[in-house]
């Protein structure tokens, strides 16, 4: 809960209390002192409560008219980082060729783990992991610096293979 909310709820009840107590005691001497010093610290709460409202970023706009023709904007451009070698310390696993069989069944097999999409089976596919068993026997620290994720997701993956496979 925002600290603003809290501030004017107090004010609500501040503003409740005061109403509460002109209406009910009517003939006591000391009402007076009582309402006002409730209203004010409800007024005051109030206020404490605007200014510790969240700031909004607000975008200043120049006071030229702008522009009202439409540009196309050229399309964007997809840059794909070549891998980076393995690191001297990170064995180097070679995975069997194997002849691309069919790449929709192996596909959708490794999609059945949480956090391979299709492309990310892809990747796999590439590596030379194209089932779940041989997603099960991989090293975990070796595909991960092959398809450069965190070797914990690499690890999750490897576990739900193996249970898949038994």
């Amino acid at each position: 809960m925002r600290l603003d909310y809290t501030f004017y709820i107090l004010a609500v009840v501040f503003f409740l209390v005061t109403a509460f107590s002109f209406v009910m005691v009517t003939e006591q001497n000391g009402r007076n002192l009582y309402v006002v010093s409730t209203a004010i610290l409800g007024i005051l709460c109030a206020i404490v409560g605007f200014f510790t409202k969240p700031k909004t970023q607000t975008k200043f706009t120049s006071q030229q008219p702008e522009d009202t023709t439409q540009q196309e904007a050229p399309p964007p451009v997809l840059t794909i980082a070549e891998p980076k070698p393995p690191s001297p310390q990170v064995p180097v696993a070679v995975f069997p060729e194997k002849p691309p069989a069919a790449t929709a069944d192996v596909t959708s097999e490794l999609t059945q783990i949480r956090g391979i999409s299709k492309a990310r089976a892809d990747q796999l596919r590439a590596s030379g992991i194209e089932t779940l068993k041989a997603l099960a026997e991989a090293s975990p620290e070796v595909l991960a610096a092959k398809l450069q994720v965190s070797p914990k997701i690499v690890k999750m993956w490897i576990g739900s293979a193996k249970k898949l496979v038994k």
